[in-house]
């Protein structure tokens, strides 16, 4: 949570109350592990966990799923909606057949252990998963350079990209005044 709400742009925009959102969190990160398609990093020490990145199937309808999942996505309509819109641009996910495209949206780091290889090696564990369920291409969200790089080093390329200033979702510019701006990066297997 900590990741997600301080260095995360677009949640930090939201800037949605910890306490509210602390339970929905806990299921959302629940939700998703329960999808095995995704992956958490954790020290080898004392096994906290240290980073995580949170992937589903592109041909997954959020809006089907538990009222939690609902619940949780409706804090971050613009952001949900400026990657649509996105994704849109670079292809029609209404032809997209289950189990043909992975889509990567979260990954993160904890600030102490940035530098040390772990978003590389997150990525490269779920582009060996995804490769071994039979996917055929992984996508990325990315709203920070530093991911963009990480994802780069691991053979991805940028398609598509939207400056956080230019983004308007119902006619308002909600991400008005944050620097950078997000890419969809892909990866054929």
């Amino acid at each position: 949570m900590d990741v997600f709400l301080r260095d995360e742009p677009t949640s930090c925009r939201h800037a949605p109350d910890p306490v509210v959102f602390l339970p929905y969190v806990r299921f959302y990160i629940e939700f998703c592990m329960r999808k095995q398609l995704s992956f958490i990093a954790r020290d080898e020490e004392n096994q906290d966990v240290i980073g995580f990145i949170l992937c589903s199937d592109l041909a997954t309808d959020w809006n089907a799923e538990e009222k939690n999942i609902t619940a949780f996505l409706s804090h971050f309509h613009e952001t949900i909606a400026a990657l649509d819109e996105l994704e849109m641009r670079f292809f029609d996910r209404s032809k997209i057949l289950p189990g043909t495209f992975l889509h990567v949206f979260q990954l993160g780091v904890m600030r102490e252990f940035r530098g040390r290889s772990v978003s590389t090696t997150l990525i490269r564990r779920v582009l060996t998963h995804a490769r071994e369920q039979g996917f055929l291409h992984v996508i990325a969200d990315c709203t920070s350079l530093e991911s963009c790089r990480s994802f780069e080093r691991c053979g991805f390329y940028e398609v598509e990209r939207a400056a956080f200033d230019t983004i308007s979702i119902d006619g308002a510019f909600f991400f008005k005044g944050l620097e950078g701006g997000i890419s969809l990066m892909v990866r054929d297997l």
